[in-house]
């Protein structure tokens, strides 16, 4: 069996596969770079010829406008073997229509489309969700708690965490790092769409800042500017380029979340950023979270308002302590979430994939 295996694989790499990837966004979305687009050298290095198509948005678009860029995916797809879908599904009369003709459709998600965003007031529940999770091929979940909602409607799913590519942002962050400061930055960075999770950090940030004062500063990393009383805050716009070094300068990293199932479905991947940059995380033991932090060893896991207070208040103190935790964190990146392994897992589940009859996937 393994034998067969390898040589279907073998044939699979020989003649090349085609491989349309239908995503959310280009290079500049963070769920695209980092499920895709990161990966695009070694899927082509394995045998696969890669088409890219940015998913234009349905939301309130006319009849007509959906039927035409249906219209669009479908011809694109003809020409390939493999479809890749990133996190915005199509109708399942398109995906059996594919599957009819010979495709493969795979899902890619790694967030909880099926829940509503604390932010938001609409209902995240897509009711044909279902129906179109049990349409496709193989669904490829960010992490357990997705997976697990997949398996309800398909039983090929696999587990592919969002990775990081640890080597090449340690290599630019290292010489960026600051040290011996007498000031202290606590640094959030992402989506103006979730500075949600920030505004319940204000009693906190307000207790440190009575604390300690002007020693300590809020930098903030968005597309908006975040704006608080309760601490200093320093407001850095959002720059694909200097992302890297815009980490590099926090003393610590925070991730705060509320505990909802949107927020359960998160990958984890501001904290993962943090560690790869070597700089220490408290974040909630929410989703993957804990996962990830083991409390006191690579991070802190912080659950109250007083535990918040307790271990940033340990790590501003402590130069000695955030050089600790910092280094187990890039340790852990490295061993469990590097962009070489998920690259490995990826290209190897497309390859099978790939290689398969139908009648393998019934």
């Amino acid at each position: 069996m393994a034998n067969c295996l390898a040589i279907q694989l073998s044939m699979c790499c020989k003649s090349r596969v085609s491989i349309l990837f239908i995503l959310v966004g280009n290079h500049q979305v963070a769920s695209s770079r980092y499920r895709v687009y990161q990966y695009l050298g070694e899927l082509q290095k394995s045998g696969f010829h890669a088409s890219l198509y940015v998913m234009p948005s349905l939301h309130g678009k006319a009849v007509y406008s959906r039927i035409k860029i249906g219209v669009q995916i479908f011809v694109r797809a003809l020409l390939n073997r493999v479809i890749f879908l990133q996190k915005q599904p199509l109708p399942p009369v398109i995906i059996n229509m594919l599957r009819a003709l010979g495709k493969i459709v795979v899902f890619d998600f790694d967030d909880a489309i099926f829940a509503t965003h604390p932010a938001s007031s609409s209902i995240g529940k897509r009711k044909e969700l279902g129906a179109f999770l049990s349409s496709v091929d193989h669904v490829i979940a960010g992490n357990e708690y997705l997976a697990n909602y997949a398996r309800t409607f398909n039983r090929n799913v696999s587990v592919i965490p969002t990775c990081v590519d640890v080597e090449a942002i340690e290599a630019r962050s290292r010489h960026l790092m600051r040290f011996d400061q007498d000031d202290v930055i606590i640094g959030w960075i992402g989506h103006s769409d979730n500075f949600v999770y920030l505004r319940q950090m204000e009693s906190v940030l307000a207790e440190l800042s009575r604390l300690y004062g002007e020693k300590i500063r809020l930098k903030v990393v968005s597309n908006q500017v975040y704006e608080t009383v309760s601490i200093g805050v320093e407001n850095k716009r959002w720059c694909l380029d200097e992302e890297i070094s815009d980490v590099a300068s926090f003393d610590i990293g925070i991730m705060p979340l509320t505990d909802d199932g949107w927020s359960r479905g998160k990958c984890g991947f501001k904290v993962l950023f943090y560690m790869a940059a070597g700089v220490p995380v408290v974040a909630s033991p929410v989703g993957v979270n804990t996962e990830i932090i083991t409390d006191g060893m690579n991070g802190f896991l912080a659950s109250s308002e007083g535990e918040w207070v307790q271990k940033l208040a340990a790590l501003i103190e402590s130069c000695t302590l955030r050089d600790e935790l910092a280094s187990q964190g890039r340790k852990t990146v490295a061993e469990r979430f590097s962009r070489t392994s998920c690259a490995r897992q990826l290209t190897n589940l497309l390859l099978q994939l790939a290689s398969w009859q139908r009648s393998n996937l019934l």
